[in-house]
């Protein structure tokens, strides 16, 4: 299955499918900063190993930040559990 092709929601500048770290925008938010330092190891991986291991940490990131936190609480919440569920079940496949 390609995790790639599943369609979702966007979250803030860089929450979504596109890869827009480098696009000279600053994350709204901590777990905004997360999805674009996993855009940047995205970028940078040169197999589908290092894509594993960015999706990964993409997991323990989203797990280490303080949803209350968050410039939008209750949707940044909903994209976060999604996020989670998605990358989670494709961390415990590898």
């Amino acid at each position: 299955m390609n995790w790639r092709k599943i369609p979702h929601p966007t979250y803030g500048n860089f929450g979504g499918r596109e890869k827009r770290a480098g696009s000279g925008k600053k994350p709204i938010d901590w777990m905004d900063a997360v999805f674009e330092k996993h855009d940047l190891e995205l970028k940078a991986a040169k197999n589908e190993v290092e894509v594993d291991e960015a999706d990964c940490m993409l997991v323990e990131r989203l797990l280490e930040g303080n949803p209350k936190e968050l410039l939008f609480p209750i949707y940044g919440r909903i994209y976060r559990w999604g996020a989670l569920i998605i990358f989670r079940i494709k961390c415990s496949r590898l």
